[in-house]
């Protein structure tokens, strides 16, 4: 049972190391995000205008 237990444990730590190690890759070479960064995607097959205003 406590060979089992190992198992389990162990196969639970994989993925939380790989998604934390994900994110940390991502921002070691990426930096921080920006504070006014967005971005806008078209996912579909149409064409659109977008008009973007800053405003203080």
């Amino acid at each position: 049972m406590q060979h089992i237990r190992k198992i389990l444990l162990f196969l639970l730590i994989i993925p939380i190391v790989a998604i934390v190690g994900y994110y940390a890759l991502i921002f070691l070479l990426g930096g921080p995000a920006l504070p006014n960064f967005f971005e806008i995607r078209n996912n579909d097959a149409g064409t659109h205008e977008v008009t973007v205003e800053i405003l203080d």
